[in-house]
């Protein structure tokens, strides 16, 4: 029932719903359920464009219940990098979506470190990167148009 109310306040853009949730869930103790919360606190905050509030939750909530999740900490790396130009935070993303490589070492997740890579200026690393996601993409029939895309820019054709 919490996680229900949980969604219904992200889809409802219901603070005061998310907040009597979000307790109750914490209450209950189960790092799962409160994995789920911090994911639809940052969706909440992404829909509420609420950027300063989503780029210091996924700050905590990455660090906390993410890092051994390559899917969803793949998901906020993206929203992360993408909401904000701040050395510091595109430093933090980079960290993040090498870790995503890590954990595991598929198309999406090179994709991301590249465009990471990318928006820090790193430019050899990220046509690195855009190649090896492209090198995987094919070998596993992805699109990797905007990985295409980013590696023309970084390339200057």
């Amino acid at each position: 029932a919490e996680l229900q109310s949980l969604q219904e306040a992200v889809h409802t853009k219901d603070s005061l719903l998310l907040e009597k949730s979000k307790k109750l869930i914490i209450a209950t103790g189960s790092f799962d359920a409160q994995k789920l919360m911090a994911m639809s606190e940052l969706k909440y905050y992404k829909k509420n464009k609420n950027t300063v509030k989503f780029i210091s939750l996924a700050k905590l909530y990455a660090e906390k219940y993410f890092m051994t999740d390559e899917l969803s900490l793949n998901e906020v790396t993206t929203d992360f990098y993408k909401l904000t130009d701040n050395k510091d935070n595109l430093a933090l993303a980079e960290k993040w979506a090498k870790h995503c490589c890590d954990l595991e070492d598929n198309y999406y997740n090179n994709d991301l470190y590249a465009h990471v890579l990318a928006k820090e200026a790193k430019k050899d690393d990220a046509i690195k990167a855009a190649n090896k996601a492209i090198d995987l993409g094919n070998k596993t029939g992805e699109d990797i148009t905007s990985t295409e895309a980013l590696l023309k820019i970084l390339v200057g054709n």
